[in-house]
């Protein structure tokens, strides 16, 4: 009697891994196929389904659930990146349009964009530090259609002026002016000069 029990244990055992195998490839080739969102939902579906039977399985069966349940999981993790990352991408084309019609250019001195430049790598303020100076440099180039061209020279001929960080104070100085009054801006014509 006891290797009749054993026996049926074992072909249940067969049963279920097979069957956990049809599902798993079942799971796989629906990913690949039709609508992200409608996919998640059936996903969800399954999951919670699943998680009832597992509270009226036996402990093999309840086994196979929990593994079904868990590859149901990552599918779930694995179809919401991929649809935060077309919402992403969507978002990205909308601003690369937008950007593309602001078109804004460098009107102050080239100096001034410098100072910028050093101050902004010197407080790590891109990629947490880990991007080279000549990396911004290129990337404040094409934001603000400016050229940046011999830059470190310029630099070099910044360090020894008398006052090595003008508009650095001059940002200061009108920033704290808009704060005290941040309804009317200050402009060109309102200097802190």
């Amino acid at each position: 009697m006891k290797n009749a029990l054993k026996n049926d244990i074992d072909v249940n055992t067969k049963v279920l891994e097979n069957s956990y195998k049809r599902f798993a490839v079942l799971l796989f080739s629906e990913s690949a196929a039709g609508n992200k969102a409608e996919y998640h939902n059936a996903l969800a579906y399954t999951r919670v389904e699943l998680a009832s039977l597992k509270k009226i399985s036996k402990k093999n069966v309840a086994a196979y659930l929990n593994k079904a349940t868990l590859l149901i999981d990552e599918q779930i993790k694995w179809i919401e990146k991929l649809l935060l990352t077309e919402q992403n991408i969507a978002g990205c084309s909308f601003r690369k349009r937008v950007l593309s019609e602001i078109n804004l250019q460098w009107t102050a001195k080239k100096t001034d964009l410098i100072e910028l430049l050093y101050a902004l790598d010197a407080a790590a303020c891109f990629n947490f530090g880990n991007v080279s100076l000549n990396q911004i440099a290129i990337y404040l180039e094409n934001v603000f259609s400016a050229n940046l061209s011999h830059f470190p020279r310029d630099f070099y001929e910044m360090r020894i002026r008398n006052n090595q960080t003008p508009f650095i104070e001059k940002l200061k100085i009108l920033l704290k002016k808009r704060m005290d009054n941040p309804k009317k801006p200050y402009r060109k014509d309102n200097d802190a000069g």
